[in-house]
């Protein structure tokens, strides 16, 4: 997040929750609206599978006439 900050580039909005949060955590305070704005982007980002398993499997792909007949010509 620092390089992030120090290049001036654009966070994530979950990070800086995530950061605000953390900062909460350390001062002992609970900030209810901040939490439950986290469980929703926490349950937003769910995948079913990994990035890894998604890379290893191949989509099925079907022919299409047209699309054939323009490649032979």
């Amino acid at each position: 997040m620092a390089w992030l900050r120090a290049l001036s580039q654009p966070m994530p909005q979950a990070w800086e929750l995530q950061e605000e949060q953390e900062a909460n955590v350390a001062a002992g305070e609970v900030d209810y609206v901040l939490e439950e704005k986290l469980d929703v982007d926490a349950n937003f980002e769910a995948e079913e599978i990994s990035f890894a398993q998604e890379l290893t499997t191949m989509p099925e792909f079907s022919t299409d006439k047209d699309d054939d007949e323009r490649l032979k010509t």
